[in-house]
């Protein structure tokens, strides 16, 4: 796909095609990008990891919003030696019901297993019905809810885990 900056070094999360045009609705790249509006991290995980982020906007929207910046590292360190986070899991809906959800986990699990990681937890959005059955069809179980501070959205999130 055609890069609208011109340079392969920006990244561009916006919901703005290659001609600057807003995306239809349909757009898969759009749809994929809607996670966005509840969190990303800004190649933060990446080597070397993202040093800025840019933010523009055509149109500003009538409801105010925050937006926050974190150092994802303080979350790393907070968890213990045996334990990782899998940070989030997005499937497109055609392959929602194929298989795909099981196995993207079941990688995660072989990696925890390579890296002697015990246990794995996870937060997922309290609407995401599909997710949480997914979750507990693949051994996790839901440990708890929170709600994220700060949120203008107000969201709530439950916690699974499961030992690997």
């Amino acid at each position: 796909m055609k890069n609208r900056f011109g340079n392969e070094a920006l990244g561009d999360i916006s919901n703005l095609d290659e001609n600057s045009e807003v995306m239809k609705s349909d757009n898969r790249r759009r749809v994929y990008g809607l996670g966005n509006r509840l969190w990303h991290t800004d190649a933060s995980f990446q080597d070397p990891p993202g040093r800025y982020s840019m933010l523009s906007a055509k149109v500003i929207p009538p409801v105010a919003a925050d937006t926050e910046y974190a150092d994802m590292r303080a979350t790393y360190d907070a968890l213990d030696a045996d334990t990782a986070e899998l940070h989030r899991l997005y499937l497109d809906a055609d392959l929602r019901g194929k298989g795909t959800g099981r196995a993207l986990v079941g990688a995660v699990l072989d990696w925890c297993r390579a890296q002697g990681v015990s246990r794995l937890i996870l937060w997922s959005d309290t609407r995401f019905d599909l997710a949480h059955q997914l979750y507990t069809r693949t051994g996790f179980r839901r440990t708890g809810e929170r709600s994220l501070p700060g949120d203008v959205n107000e969201t709530r999130e439950y916690g699974f885990e499961r030992e690997v």
